[in-house]
């Protein structure tokens, strides 16, 4: 898969996010993750190979995101408490 193929991938895994298929979506972000590690791998400029790893670090955080919601989500399926499920990096709502 190109660079230009990683684009689509992410996009697909992020929106069968939104549409609660989570296996599906972490299947994506997982061939998404792949590529940019071989990307990395293969960039021999030390400025770029930073830039990509911001982008893979921001990426596993979405994945973990991602992970929570399904863990949630099978946590309510199964009547389970979800208090073990919290929220990272949140503001206050808006009253």
């Amino acid at each position: 898969m190109a660079l230009a193929g990683v684009c689509n991938q992410l996009t697909l895994a992020r929106e069968y996010a939104l549409l609660g298929d989570y296996d599906i979506s972490l299947e994506y972000f997982g061939d998404v993750l792949a590529q940019v590690d071989r990307h990395i791998r293969n960039k021999d400029d030390a400025y770029m190979q930073k830039k990509w790893l911001k982008v893979k670090n921001e990426l596993v955080e979405e994945i973990e995101l991602v992970k929570q919601l399904d863990g949630a989500k099978t946590a309510i399926r199964y009547g389970k408490s979800t208090s073990t499920y919290t929220r990272t990096h949140s503001s206050p709502l808006p009253t």
